[in-house]
């Protein structure tokens, strides 16, 4: 969840719509007079989440940052997919009134199950983009992942995209 200058909300989640199996991101967000809603609809493949224990996702929990310039918004939503071969990715729209999404990855090799963390404050102050990192393996159905430590790091994502 981010704001706006204004402190109108804007809420990154994932779901299926009616009809699909195939969860997409969406973003849910209020421009000072009504809510509205985004869907992203770049996913191609079907998942659920039923079942017992935990459950191994092939999706992250998305971030989102707002960027207000020259009279528009521009999002940047931070995730991971699977169908991406679990790279540090985002997805970009300049301008929220024509919303057309840029997906880019940020990284060339599987970040495991990683969940985007970034430096809230940091980006308050000087919108500079820090992610947190680390490749990390979640098991399906309470199993024990037997993995090797991971470096933890901090990558800077460059100002040249937004």
């Amino acid at each position: 969840m981010a704001t706006d200058s204004k402190g109108n909300p804007y809420i990154a989640t994932y779901w299926s719509q009616a009809g699909t199996n195939i969860p997409q991101y969406h973003i849910i967000y209020h421009d000072g007079y009504q809510w509205k809603t985004l869907n992203l609809n770049f996913r191609t493949q079907p998942f659920s989440l039923k079942g017992g224990g935990t459950k191994r996702i092939p999706i992250a929990r998305p971030q989102l940052t707002v960027i207000e310039r020259n009279n528009r918004t521009s999002l940047y939503l931070i995730f991971r997919d699977e169908e991406r071969n679990s790279k540090i990715s985002t997805a970009y729209c300049d301008n929220l009134d024509n919303p057309v999404w840029t997906i880019t990855d940020l990284t060339n090799f599987s970040v495991g199950a990683w969940e985007p963390s970034y430096d809230t404050e940091l980006w308050r102050r000087k919108k500079q983009l820090h992610l947190f990192v680390q490749k990390t393996e979640q098991i399906d159905g309470e199993g024990k992942a037997d993995v090797r430590p991971e470096m933890v790091y901090v990558m800077e994502v460059s100002n040249k995209k937004r």
